[in-house]
């Protein structure tokens, strides 16, 4: 266990992203998979909000790039 928790202390996520567009099938498809997800009491806790335009994108992760620095 104590070589698990070290694992997990020690690594670290890479996100490389491509700017290659998902499909709207596609995006509409993993949202209806984690709409189905079961949860505690089905109580489906979640919500889902799906931005394709791109700028919209850079404004959304703008934004939280600021409050990431103001927090």
């Amino acid at each position: 266990m104590n070589d698990f928790l070290e694992l997990c202390k020690l690594r670290q996520n890479c996100r490389g992203f491509s700017e290659h567009l998902v499909e709207h099938d596609k995006l509409a498809q993993c949202v209806e998979a984690g709409r189905l997800t079961h949860s505690g009491c089905n109580a489906q806790p979640w919500s889902f909000v799906v931005v394709e335009d791109q700028n919209m994108v850079s404004q959304i992760a703008l934004c939280g790039q600021q409050l990431k620095q103001n927090s």
